[in-house]
């Protein structure tokens, strides 16, 4: 299961990127054209390439759309109901555990209390 973020182009006009998670494409948001930021995403950059800046190559319209993907990700995380970074899926993993001790316990009132 590979995760990354490809962009496409329409023209010299506008950028548009997209999550793709196996094999579903998940868009991000739309920005204008820079031949710099094509050039890096045309062909898909792993979500932690993504987010890396000092592979920026001191690009500054590069850095710039490197720091807009976490949020834009969390964005269709929180729409879609995926977990995509690690962050989320720890948060995740940790509520269920949580979840699972409150159940656990309640039956366990339910019953000792008849």
């Amino acid at each position: 299961m590979r995760n990354y973020v490809i962009c496409k182009c329409a023209g010299q006009a506008k950028t548009s990127f997209y999550l793709v998670l196996n094999n579903d494409e998940h868009y991000l948001f739309t920005q204008g054209y820079r031949k710099g930021v094509k050039e890096y995403f045309m062909k898909g950059v792993t979500i932690h390439d993504a987010f890396d800046t000092s592979k920026a190559r001191f690009d500054s319209a590069l850095m710039r759309t490197m720091e807009k993907i976490p949020s834009y990700i969390r964005y269709v995380e929180k729409e879609c109901g995926i977990a995509v970074l690690e962050k989320t899926k720890k948060k995740r993993k940790r509520l269920a555990a949580k979840c699972d001790s409150r159940s656990k316990s309640a039956v366990h009132l339910r019953f000792s209390c008849t």
